[in-house]
């Protein structure tokens, strides 16, 4: 599999709750788009077999983005309870796809980040897979 398959698989999983996915991180964002999703670039390690003379799996890695909230709006237990919802649709949509043989693992984490000239709340997957 490829950098740029692996991109492609994890921009058409399906999170239950998100608005809008982009195949590439946005510009900006409207509060009409959101939860947003997209993937960010990938990165991975690939070795080779010194003694076996041929190639290791290859680690592939990509961080799933879903923008849920613009920092400051809404108050803290609506957006609490958004970010929960979503953080449990990204777990069962990373199940299934796992369960596909799409991916491998993957970690679970909120982060504001900034997203045009605008901070965000981010829910990020950092997903691995391996061919």
């Amino acid at each position: 599999m490829t950098y740029t398959q692996f991109v492609e698989a994890l921009a058409v999983i399906s999170v239950a709750g998100v608005q809008r996915s982009f195949s590439a991180p946005p510009q900006q964002l409207s509060t009409a788009d959101l939860p947003a999703k997209w993937p960010r670039l990938p990165d991975g390690d690939s070795s080779i077999a010194t003694f076996g003379g041929g190639m290791e799996l290859d680690t592939l890695r990509c961080d799933l983005a879903v923008c849920v909230e613009a920092v400051g709006q809404n108050t803290q237990p609506v957006n609490y309870a958004r970010c929960l919802q979503l953080v449990d649709a990204m777990q069962a949509a990373l199940v299934t796809a796992a369960q596909a043989g799409r991916i491998d693992s993957w970690t679970l984490r909120l982060q504001p980040e900034m997203v045009g000239a605008s901070a965000y709340w981010l829910l990020v997957a950092s997903v691995t897979g391996s061919e």
